[in-house]
């Protein structure tokens, strides 16, 4: 039966075994019709719905590579997870938006490497790790960036964590008083 829209999972990861399985181990490691590819660095493949364009996980853990290759995720809601790895995202080149919660603190800059220039990062009012100015991610005092939306880099940066702008495709990035990249 052909899933449709978006999907809502209370946890993500831990198997009987007690080890980390990505998303598409819940659907088939069997090429089934009208899926798409899961690739991950580690070589294994799954096949994933097509018709799954968004994704809530309301775990506090995502394992590594969890995303990665979704093709055709659009939208990923992580309102309980705490961080996120590298590699969590790769490949998923139609993500466009991903909401990080209240108690999201800690994350590798490469967790969205190869995604949509389009991608928009939301975090949750009231996080006190970090906060959007300008639509880049920044730590809560406005100091570091973590994710580099928009062109122009807010004035309050001081540091630039590495991969913060590993996928911006723009032309220009201005920088100004960077203590540290």
């Amino acid at each position: 039966c052909p899933i449709e829209g978006r999907v809502v999972l209370p946890y993500l990861g831990s198997g009987p075994d007690g080890a980390n399985y990505p998303f598409g181990y819940l659907f088939s490691e069997t090429k089934i019709p009208n899926t798409d590819v899961q690739w991950l660095n580690s070589g294994e493949i799954y096949y994933i719905p097509k018709g799954i364009s968004g994704i809530t996980v309301f775990a506090s853990e995502i394992p590594d590579e969890a995303f990665a290759g979704c093709s055709s995720l659009k939208s990923v809601g992580l309102p309980n997870v705490l961080s996120l790895s590298a590699g969590c995202f790769d490949g998923c080149v139609s993500l466009e938006k991903v909401f990080l919660g209240e108690r999201f603190r800690t994350f590798d800059g490469a967790f969205i490497s190869e995604c949509s220039d389009s991608l928009e990062i939301r975090i949750a009012e009231g996080n006190p790790y970090f906060r959007l100015e300008r639509e880049n991610l920044v730590s809560s005092d406005g100091e570091t960036l973590f994710f580099a939306k928009s062109g122009t880099i807010p004035p309050s940066v001081k540091i630039i964590k590495r991969n913060a702008a590993l996928h911006f495709s723009d032309s220009e990035l201005v920088l100004r008083g960077i203590d540290t990249v």
